[in-house]
């Protein structure tokens, strides 16, 4: 399969965004790879997190 970019938005409830995170294509591609492990891979994903109210 070819992987494909991930972005999510998570609702508070209908309209009212909580945040947003990505999960890369590249860093699927990497993790298959075996060039990321399952903590770098989940920590790429953290670290794309966006919170409503952040700067």
């Amino acid at each position: 399969f070819e992987p494909r970019t991930v972005e999510a938005t998570v609702l508070r409830s209908e309209g009212d965004v909580q945040a947003t995170w990505t999960l890369e294509a590249d860093w699927i591609r990497a993790y298959n790879d075996y060039a990321l492990d399952d903590e770098e891979l989940s920590q790429r994903v953290l670290d794309s997190l966006y919170e409503e109210g952040d700067a």
